[in-house]
């Protein structure tokens, strides 16, 4: 897997692309390297390109998912899943439910970035979203 990433300060926002098979240990590893390495204190709205992951729910630990997800330092924050198979959707969804009554986040997913943008409040067009989901500039690689 790869992930690419990038905050914008000015938006408090952090969007993060996720490409490859998953891979749940790299995915922890990507959250422990975002602790040390990325200013989390300036984000409480996250983007979440899931488009190019190749992932089936049984290839999910919802459980081992949400408790990677918990060691992230994000307070009162929103991550919006930008999904587009029926499976992702249904994967969103799921771990979605799986996170109810986590106080800290606001979980959401869609198809589209006029609609991510929507629900994240960001004065971000379409066209910007898009530009910098394709030019990120950060990249980890496990």
């Amino acid at each position: 897997m790869k992930f690419y990433y990038q905050v914008f300060t000015q938006e408090k926002l952090l969007i993060q692309k996720f490409i490859g098979n998953w891979d749940i240990v790299q995915y922890e590893n990507y959250i422990l390297y975002s602790i040390q390495n990325i200013d989390l204190k300036q984000v409480n709205k996250v983007l979440t390109d899931l488009r190019e992951v190749n992932l089936t729910t049984n290839l999910v630990d919802f459980d081992k998912l949400v408790s990677i997800r918990k060691k992230l330092p994000l307070v009162h924050y929103i991550n919006i899943h930008l999904v587009e198979t029926p499976a992702l959707t249904v994967i969103s969804e799921l771990y979605k439910q799986k996170s109810l009554g986590d106080e800290q986040l606001k979980l959401e997913y869609c198809s589209t970035l006029s609609h991510a943008s929507k629900l994240l409040q960001v004065s971000l067009t379409t066209f910007e979203l898009n530009t910098y989901l394709d030019n990120l500039e950060n990249c980890f690689l496990p």
